[in-house]
């Protein structure tokens, strides 16, 4: 399988694709929560990939750093919301 077979699998399965924080539907990322690099294994994984905007792929799946991931993303994503609808 390739990247660009299962990302088109992927959006069948899970449409509509919006990032996990905002709900936005503009430039989703596909990221690997264990990247393919540490893990090749995860790499077609549902349970590895979290859809996120540029900005919170960027900022909460590699900690605002592109060399850096963030193994806990989807708790982080969870107290977000959680943070941020609270505080409304």
């Amino acid at each position: 399988m390739t990247w660009k077979s299962y990302k088109r699998r992927y959006i069948q399965r899970h449409h509509p694709i919006v990032c996990e924080l905002c709900n936005s539907y503009r430039l989703i990322d596909f990221h690997h929560i264990i990247p393919t690099a540490v893990n090749p294994a995860l790499q077609f994984e549902d349970s590895n990939i979290i859809p996120l905007c540029r900005t919170h792929h960027f900022i909460y799946g590699h900690r605002s750093n592109w060399s850096d991931f963030n193994p806990y993303v989807r708790e982080d994503i969870q107290k977000m919301k959680h943070f941020t609808f609270q505080n409304l």
